[in-house]
């Protein structure tokens, strides 16, 4: 089975973590580039961008909350049992 949309992970119980891919947190007396990381709810993109959004264009709508960067890395992961299933 391929997992195309937000619906497809959601019900085959995939995860998503987004990295931020190095924008500039202003600190009060410095600046620092940004590397925070979250995981995401695939249940709350769902609700806010529809079951049928395709996981290819996710990416281009995230903004890292910290700095406000666009430039954010997803990382999708299967849950173990679908892992070992694909290798098979």
């Amino acid at each position: 089975m391929q997992i195309e949309s937000l619906g497809d992970a959601l019900a085959a119980g995939w995860r998503v973590h987004a990295r931020c891919l190095g924008g500039v947190v202003d600190n009060t007396r410095s600046t620092a580039k940004c590397h925070y990381q979250a995981e995401l709810s695939l249940e709350t993109l769902a609700w806010t961008r529809g079951r049928n959004m395709p996981l290819v264009g996710l990416r281009e709508r995230m903004m890292c909350p910290r700095c406000g960067n666009r430039r954010v890395n997803l990382i999708f992961d299967p849950p173990p049992a679908a892992a070992r299933a694909a290798a098979q």
